[in-house]
Protein backbone atom coordinates (compact mmCIF):
# COMPACT_ATOMS: atom_id res chain seq x y z
CA UNK A 1 0.00 0.00 0.00
CA UNK A 2 1.45 3.45 -1.16
CA UNK A 3 1.78 5.78 1.55
CA UNK A 4 0.58 9.41 1.39
CA UNK A 5 3.02 12.21 0.29
CA UNK A 6 2.44 15.79 2.00
CA UNK A 7 3.83 18.79 -0.11
CA UNK A 8 5.34 21.01 2.28
CA UNK A 9 5.33 24.94 2.26
CA UNK A 10 2.52 27.33 1.03
CA UNK A 11 1.94 28.93 -2.56
CA UNK A 12 4.64 31.83 -2.36
CA UNK A 13 7.14 28.49 -1.46
CA UNK A 14 6.14 26.66 -4.44
CA UNK A 15 6.09 29.78 -6.76
CA UNK A 16 10.02 29.70 -5.44
CA UNK A 17 10.79 26.88 -6.37
CA UNK A 18 9.03 27.44 -9.66
CA UNK A 19 10.76 30.02 -10.87
CA UNK A 20 13.86 28.29 -10.68
CA UNK A 21 12.67 26.41 -13.40
CA UNK A 22 11.82 28.85 -15.34
CA UNK A 23 14.07 27.96 -18.73
CA UNK A 24 11.90 24.56 -18.42
CA UNK A 25 8.46 26.58 -18.75
CA UNK A 26 10.00 28.85 -21.62
CA UNK A 27 11.18 26.13 -23.65
CA UNK A 28 7.98 24.26 -23.59
CA UNK A 29 6.20 27.12 -24.39
CA UNK A 30 8.41 28.51 -27.01
CA UNK A 31 8.53 24.85 -28.95
CA UNK A 32 4.55 24.77 -28.12
CA UNK A 33 4.26 27.80 -30.41
CA UNK A 34 6.49 26.58 -32.71
CA UNK A 35 4.72 23.68 -33.61
CA UNK A 36 1.43 25.36 -33.26
CA UNK A 37 2.23 28.10 -35.71
CA UNK A 38 3.95 25.35 -38.28
CA UNK A 39 0.25 23.64 -38.13
CA UNK A 40 -1.28 26.89 -38.59
CA UNK A 41 0.86 28.03 -41.45
CA UNK A 42 -0.63 25.16 -43.01
CA UNK A 43 -3.74 26.36 -43.26
CA UNK A 44 -5.26 25.45 -47.29
CA UNK A 45 -5.52 28.59 -49.31
CA UNK A 46 -9.03 29.33 -50.43
CA UNK A 47 -10.17 30.82 -53.32
CA UNK A 48 -14.09 32.59 -53.74
CA UNK A 49 -15.90 33.30 -56.26
CA UNK A 50 -19.24 34.64 -56.63
CA UNK A 51 -22.63 34.71 -58.86
CA UNK A 52 -25.92 36.76 -58.70
CA UNK A 53 -28.59 34.46 -59.85
CA UNK A 54 -31.54 35.37 -61.69
CA UNK A 55 -33.88 32.75 -61.03
CA UNK A 56 -36.34 31.62 -64.57
CA UNK A 57 -39.13 33.47 -65.42
CA UNK A 58 -41.43 30.36 -63.86
CA UNK A 59 -40.21 31.30 -60.15
CA UNK A 60 -43.14 33.92 -60.01
CA UNK A 61 -43.71 34.50 -56.53
CA UNK A 62 -41.19 34.77 -53.07
CA UNK A 63 -42.41 30.94 -51.96
CA UNK A 64 -41.51 29.57 -55.27
CA UNK A 65 -38.25 31.68 -55.23
CA UNK A 66 -37.44 29.97 -51.77
CA UNK A 67 -38.30 26.74 -52.73
CA UNK A 68 -35.94 26.97 -55.97
CA UNK A 69 -33.17 28.61 -53.66
CA UNK A 70 -33.39 24.80 -51.81
CA UNK A 71 -33.57 22.50 -54.47
CA UNK A 72 -30.80 24.37 -55.87
CA UNK A 73 -28.38 24.16 -52.83
CA UNK A 74 -29.51 20.48 -52.89
CA UNK A 75 -28.53 20.15 -56.95
CA UNK A 76 -25.71 22.11 -57.07
CA UNK A 77 -23.87 20.34 -54.39
CA UNK A 78 -24.96 16.26 -55.74
CA UNK A 79 -22.63 14.15 -56.75
CA UNK A 80 -23.64 13.76 -59.79
CA UNK A 81 -23.59 17.62 -60.82
CA UNK A 82 -20.39 17.78 -59.38
CA UNK A 83 -19.12 14.54 -61.30
CA UNK A 84 -20.41 15.69 -64.37
CA UNK A 85 -18.98 19.24 -64.51
CA UNK A 86 -16.01 18.00 -63.09
CA UNK A 87 -15.28 15.51 -65.96
CA UNK A 88 -16.26 17.98 -68.29
CA UNK A 89 -13.61 20.66 -67.20
CA UNK A 90 -10.97 18.39 -66.61
CA UNK A 91 -10.94 19.35 -62.67
CA UNK A 92 -10.77 17.20 -59.24
CA UNK A 93 -15.08 17.13 -57.88
CA UNK A 94 -12.78 18.82 -54.92
CA UNK A 95 -11.75 21.66 -56.28
CA UNK A 96 -15.56 23.38 -56.05
CA UNK A 97 -14.78 23.13 -52.31
CA UNK A 98 -17.02 21.36 -49.73
CA UNK A 99 -20.03 22.92 -50.16
CA UNK A 100 -21.37 25.85 -52.65
CA UNK A 101 -23.65 28.15 -50.70
CA UNK A 102 -26.59 29.92 -51.96
CA UNK A 103 -28.05 32.29 -50.36
CA UNK A 104 -31.28 34.00 -50.53
CA UNK A 105 -30.95 38.39 -51.16
CA UNK A 106 -33.37 40.01 -48.79
CA UNK A 107 -36.77 39.16 -49.09
CA UNK A 108 -36.49 38.92 -53.35
CA UNK A 109 -36.01 35.99 -55.57
CA UNK A 110 -32.77 36.12 -56.75
CA UNK A 111 -29.69 34.55 -55.04
CA UNK A 112 -26.07 34.65 -54.38
CA UNK A 113 -24.20 31.45 -54.75
CA UNK A 114 -20.88 31.59 -53.11
CA UNK A 115 -18.04 28.83 -54.16
CA UNK A 116 -14.58 28.98 -51.79
CA UNK A 117 -11.89 26.62 -53.55
CA UNK A 118 -9.31 25.20 -52.33
CA UNK A 119 -7.55 24.73 -55.58
CA UNK A 120 -6.93 27.81 -57.85
CA UNK A 121 -8.80 26.81 -61.31
CA UNK A 122 -7.96 27.69 -64.46
CA UNK A 123 -11.26 29.36 -65.35
CA UNK A 124 -12.88 29.92 -61.84
CA UNK A 125 -15.96 32.13 -63.72
CA UNK A 126 -16.65 29.13 -66.00
CA UNK A 127 -16.56 26.41 -63.70
CA UNK A 128 -19.22 28.52 -61.02
CA UNK A 129 -21.25 29.51 -64.19
CA UNK A 130 -21.31 25.84 -65.41
CA UNK A 131 -22.37 24.51 -62.06
CA UNK A 132 -25.43 26.63 -61.75
CA UNK A 133 -26.29 25.59 -65.36
CA UNK A 134 -25.87 22.33 -64.57
CA UNK A 135 -28.04 22.38 -61.12
CA UNK A 136 -30.26 24.48 -63.28
CA UNK A 137 -30.59 21.78 -65.64
CA UNK A 138 -31.32 19.47 -63.56
CA UNK A 139 -34.29 21.15 -61.49
CA UNK A 140 -35.94 21.76 -64.72
CA UNK A 141 -35.19 18.27 -66.20
CA UNK A 142 -38.99 17.53 -65.36
CA UNK A 143 -40.75 20.18 -66.32
CA UNK A 144 -39.02 20.17 -69.88
CA UNK A 145 -39.87 16.47 -70.34
CA UNK A 146 -43.62 17.58 -69.87
CA UNK A 147 -43.11 20.40 -72.08
CA UNK A 148 -41.82 18.23 -74.53
CA UNK A 149 -44.36 16.06 -74.43
CA UNK A 150 -47.08 18.37 -75.07
CA UNK A 151 -45.22 19.83 -77.55
CA UNK A 152 -44.95 16.56 -79.07
CA UNK A 153 -48.68 16.12 -78.78
CA UNK A 154 -49.42 19.25 -80.33
CA UNK A 155 -47.33 18.55 -83.19
CA UNK A 156 -49.16 15.32 -83.86
CA UNK A 157 -52.43 17.19 -83.87
CA UNK A 158 -51.23 19.75 -85.86
CA UNK A 159 -50.41 16.86 -88.31
CA UNK A 160 -53.57 15.24 -88.39
CA UNK A 161 -55.67 18.05 -88.38
CA UNK A 162 -53.91 18.92 -91.43
CA UNK A 163 -54.27 15.60 -92.99
CA UNK A 164 -57.73 16.16 -92.32
CA UNK A 165 -58.18 19.34 -93.83
CA UNK A 166 -56.27 18.06 -97.39
CA UNK A 167 -58.80 14.86 -97.37
CA UNK A 168 -61.84 17.64 -96.78
CA UNK A 169 -60.13 20.08 -99.64
CA UNK A 170 -59.62 16.71 -102.06
CA UNK A 171 -63.24 15.46 -101.27
CA UNK A 172 -64.69 18.78 -102.57
CA UNK A 173 -62.17 19.45 -105.16
CA UNK A 174 -62.77 15.68 -106.86
CA UNK A 175 -66.97 16.46 -106.81
CA UNK A 176 -66.70 19.70 -108.43
CA UNK A 177 -64.09 18.23 -110.99
CA UNK A 178 -66.85 15.95 -111.66
CA UNK A 179 -69.23 18.50 -112.55
CA UNK A 180 -67.06 20.20 -114.43
CA UNK A 181 -65.98 22.71 -111.83
CA UNK A 182 -70.13 23.99 -111.94
CA UNK A 183 -72.10 24.09 -108.77
CA UNK A 184 -75.18 22.91 -108.19
CA UNK A 185 -76.54 26.06 -107.18
CA UNK A 186 -75.03 27.89 -110.24
CA UNK A 187 -77.30 24.81 -112.14
CA UNK A 188 -80.42 25.41 -110.46
CA UNK A 189 -79.95 29.30 -110.62
CA UNK A 190 -79.94 28.88 -114.61
CA UNK A 191 -82.91 26.38 -114.62
CA UNK A 192 -84.78 28.52 -112.36
CA UNK A 193 -86.71 30.65 -115.39
CA UNK A 194 -87.27 28.01 -117.68
CA UNK A 195 -88.85 25.78 -115.09
CA UNK A 196 -91.20 29.15 -114.33
CA UNK A 197 -92.16 29.45 -118.12
CA UNK A 198 -93.05 25.68 -118.26
CA UNK A 199 -95.11 26.02 -115.87
CA UNK A 200 -97.05 28.53 -117.01
CA UNK A 201 -96.97 26.78 -120.04
CA UNK A 202 -98.62 23.94 -118.59
CA UNK A 203 -101.50 25.67 -116.76
CA UNK A 204 -101.97 27.21 -119.56
CA UNK A 205 -101.17 30.47 -119.24
CA UNK A 206 -99.17 31.30 -121.67
CA UNK A 207 -98.52 29.78 -125.13
CA UNK A 208 -95.56 28.65 -125.92
CA UNK A 209 -94.97 27.88 -129.82
CA UNK A 210 -94.96 24.56 -130.77
CA UNK A 211 -95.57 22.90 -127.68
CA UNK A 212 -98.89 21.92 -125.53
CA UNK A 213 -99.63 22.31 -122.19
CA UNK A 214 -99.16 18.65 -121.87
CA UNK A 215 -95.45 18.28 -123.71
CA UNK A 216 -94.46 21.63 -120.94
CA UNK A 217 -95.57 19.76 -117.70
CA UNK A 218 -93.93 16.70 -118.96
CA UNK A 219 -91.10 18.56 -119.66
CA UNK A 220 -91.76 20.04 -115.53
CA UNK A 221 -91.74 16.80 -114.45
CA UNK A 222 -88.53 15.93 -116.07
CA UNK A 223 -87.03 19.26 -114.87
CA UNK A 224 -88.20 19.36 -111.55
CA UNK A 225 -86.63 15.62 -111.03
CA UNK A 226 -83.09 17.59 -112.36
CA UNK A 227 -83.93 20.02 -109.78
CA UNK A 228 -84.40 17.68 -106.95
CA UNK A 229 -81.00 16.07 -107.82
CA UNK A 230 -79.27 18.96 -108.07
CA UNK A 231 -80.81 20.24 -104.60
CA UNK A 232 -79.43 17.22 -102.85
CA UNK A 233 -75.53 17.85 -104.63
CA UNK A 234 -76.21 21.01 -103.56
CA UNK A 235 -76.64 19.67 -99.98
CA UNK A 236 -73.86 17.25 -100.63
CA UNK A 237 -71.11 20.37 -101.79
CA UNK A 238 -72.57 22.02 -97.91
CA UNK A 239 -71.64 19.38 -96.35
CA UNK A 240 -67.98 19.13 -97.72
CA UNK A 241 -67.79 22.91 -97.52
CA UNK A 242 -68.98 22.14 -93.59
CA UNK A 243 -66.38 19.97 -93.57
CA UNK A 244 -63.54 21.48 -94.94
CA UNK A 245 -64.48 24.60 -93.12
CA UNK A 246 -64.08 22.22 -89.37
CA UNK A 247 -60.99 20.87 -90.27
CA UNK A 248 -59.49 24.26 -91.19
CA UNK A 249 -60.18 25.45 -87.75
CA UNK A 250 -59.20 22.30 -86.10
CA UNK A 251 -55.89 23.22 -87.95
CA UNK A 252 -55.69 26.73 -86.61
CA UNK A 253 -56.52 26.15 -83.02
CA UNK A 254 -53.72 22.66 -83.42
CA UNK A 255 -51.36 25.15 -84.47
CA UNK A 256 -52.73 27.53 -81.22
CA UNK A 257 -52.06 25.29 -79.36
CA UNK A 258 -48.47 23.76 -80.55
CA UNK A 259 -47.02 27.72 -80.51
CA UNK A 260 -48.63 27.74 -76.96
CA UNK A 261 -46.57 23.72 -75.98
CA UNK A 262 -43.74 25.44 -77.64
CA UNK A 263 -43.47 28.58 -75.54
CA UNK A 264 -44.05 26.23 -72.63
CA UNK A 265 -41.04 24.25 -73.91
CA UNK A 266 -38.83 27.78 -74.50
CA UNK A 267 -39.64 28.51 -70.81
CA UNK A 268 -38.73 25.58 -69.62
CA UNK A 269 -35.73 25.14 -70.93
CA UNK A 270 -34.48 29.32 -70.13
CA UNK A 271 -32.53 28.82 -67.08
CA UNK A 272 -31.61 31.19 -64.30
CA UNK A 273 -29.58 34.37 -65.35
CA UNK A 274 -26.31 34.21 -64.10
CA UNK A 275 -23.98 37.50 -63.56
CA UNK A 276 -20.55 36.36 -61.99
CA UNK A 277 -19.81 39.03 -59.03
CA UNK A 278 -16.29 37.55 -58.49
CA UNK A 279 -14.09 34.68 -60.02
CA UNK A 280 -11.07 33.07 -58.14
CA UNK A 281 -10.62 36.18 -55.24
CA UNK A 282 -8.45 34.77 -52.65
CA UNK A 283 -9.20 35.09 -49.35
CA UNK A 284 -6.59 36.66 -46.78
CA UNK A 285 -5.87 34.75 -43.96
CA UNK A 286 -3.84 37.00 -41.86
CA UNK A 287 -6.84 37.64 -39.59
CA UNK A 288 -7.77 33.81 -39.23
CA UNK A 289 -3.69 33.29 -38.86
CA UNK A 290 -3.63 36.17 -36.32
CA UNK A 291 -6.59 34.97 -34.01
CA UNK A 292 -5.17 31.23 -34.27
CA UNK A 293 -1.60 32.97 -33.75
CA UNK A 294 -2.67 34.96 -30.22
CA UNK A 295 -4.62 31.60 -28.68
CA UNK A 296 -1.39 29.58 -29.67
CA UNK A 297 0.77 31.88 -27.57
CA UNK A 298 -1.27 31.89 -24.67
CA UNK A 299 -1.71 28.48 -24.31
CA UNK A 300 1.91 27.66 -25.04
CA UNK A 301 2.62 30.13 -21.85
CA UNK A 302 -0.22 28.32 -19.61
CA UNK A 303 1.84 24.99 -20.80
CA UNK A 304 4.70 26.43 -19.81
CA UNK A 305 3.76 27.89 -16.15
CA UNK A 306 1.90 24.52 -15.96
CA UNK A 307 4.90 22.35 -15.95
CA UNK A 308 6.90 24.25 -13.61
CA UNK A 309 4.26 24.41 -11.25
CA UNK A 310 4.44 20.84 -11.99
CA UNK A 311 8.30 20.02 -11.76
CA UNK A 312 8.20 22.19 -8.27
CA UNK A 313 5.61 20.37 -6.72
CA UNK A 314 7.48 17.06 -7.43
CA UNK A 315 10.94 18.33 -7.11
CA UNK A 316 10.75 19.02 -3.16
CA UNK A 317 8.09 17.13 -1.48
CA UNK A 318 7.96 16.09 2.10
CA UNK A 319 8.28 12.30 1.70
CA UNK A 320 7.65 11.49 5.14
CA UNK A 321 4.88 9.31 5.89
CA UNK A 322 2.12 10.30 8.47
CA UNK A 323 2.04 8.02 11.02
CA UNK A 324 -1.30 6.06 11.43
CA UNK A 325 -0.67 4.15 14.75
CA UNK A 326 -1.46 5.38 18.32
CA UNK A 327 1.78 5.78 20.48
CA UNK A 328 2.04 3.17 23.03
CA UNK A 329 2.33 4.29 26.89
CA UNK A 330 4.94 3.15 28.70
CA UNK A 331 3.42 1.70 32.16
CA UNK A 332 5.77 2.71 35.00
CA UNK A 333 7.10 0.31 36.67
Amino acid sequence: MSEPVRVSGGVTDVAERAWRWWPIGLAVAVVTVVVGMVLTWETPRVFVSRATVFPPVSVANAVAGQRYINDMQAAINSFTVRDEVAGELGVPRSAFGDQVEVRRIRQSTVMDVIMQSPDELPDPSQALNTLIERAALSLAAPEVAAAEAQRTRADDAVAAAEDKAVAAKAARTAFLEERNAVTPASELESLTPELADLRLCASGAIVVPGSDPDTCQAEVARLQEQVTQLAQADDELAALDRELAQAESEVTEATRLLREAEAAAIRAEAGPTVEIAGAGEEVSQLPGLLRRGLAIVGGALLLGFAVIVAIALLAHPDRRPRSTEQPQRVMPS
